[in-house]
């Protein structure tokens, strides 16, 4: 049942792993000489990895797998519409945090903004069509 489960949402998890992967490599390699040496003088926005990177980077990168871990569940356990938000919502939210890093931080400046938001939005078009898909035959048959 697990495997079926994994199966069918893949392209939900691989879209919402490659952008939290991203984000977080971002963020532990964005972060300012100083912190190397003074973990207080992190550069994160974020409520759940802030304490962790205040911690030491392990703290963060195990944040990072237990974020995965419960969002994994969310997607596996929810009901395929359900699942089809958390997966869009989350995917959103390390777009645009990834996308603050490429600007700001990384200094990729706007033109960023010609090849980054198209590719998500294929991958996030990609998702919503086989989701639906899959959702529409389940219906259908049953």
């Amino acid at each position: 049942m697990l495997k079926q489960k994994l199966f069918s949402h893949w392209p939900q998890l691989v879209g919402i792993f490659l952008l939290i992967a991203l984000d977080a490599s971002l963020t532990y390699f964005g972060q300012p000489e100083s912190y190397w040496t003074d973990h207080s003088t992190n550069n994160e926005l974020s409520w759940i990895f802030a304490p962790a990177l205040n911690s030491s980077p392990l703290h963060f990168v195990l944040a990072v797998l237990a974020y995965m871990l419960v969002i994994l569940s969310l997607v596996l356990l929810l009901p395929r519409l359900w699942s089809l938000a958390i997966a869009i919502n989350f995917m959103l939210a390390h777009f645009a945090a990834s996308t603050g890093w490429l600007i700001y931080q990384y200094e990729f400046g706007y033109n960023l903004n010609f090849w980054f938001p198209p590719l998500i939005g294929s991958m996030l078009i990609f998702i919503c069509f086989d989701q639906c898909e899959k959702f529409i035959k389940e219906r259908d048959s049953a």
